[in-house]
């Protein structure tokens, strides 16, 4: 994928942004569930709760991070929903700041 497809991938897909920001919502509601005694748990609890609260900002960040994954970048907008999941999923700790 070049530069330019990532970009236009990146800023016109309105289908793309909704799974994002789902696949945000939901790793975020999986750090409220998780066990007290995960690693990282009280930083990724503050995370997660900002997250929820502005969703749209955090897809913003998340959908940046993703555009530099390998997977991603192979697939595009055919990446599946449990790939995408997982991507964001390997995201969290980065942008919990641990």
């Amino acid at each position: 994928m070049t530069l330019l497809e990532i970009w236009n991938l990146r800023m016109s897909s309105g289908d793309m942004k909704a799974r994002v920001s789902v696949a945000v919502a939901a790793a975020a509601n999986g750090v409220l569930l998780e066990d007290v005694g995960t690693t990282n748990h009280a930083a990724r609890l503050v995370w997660a709760k900002a997250a929820l609260l502005n969703i749209p900002a955090e897809m913003e960040q998340f959908f940046w991070a993703l555009c530099g994954n390998v997977t991603f970048l192979q697939l595009g907008a055919a990446i599946d929903d449990g790939s995408l999941q997982y991507v964001i999923n390997t995201f969290v700790d980065i942008f919990a700041g641990v």
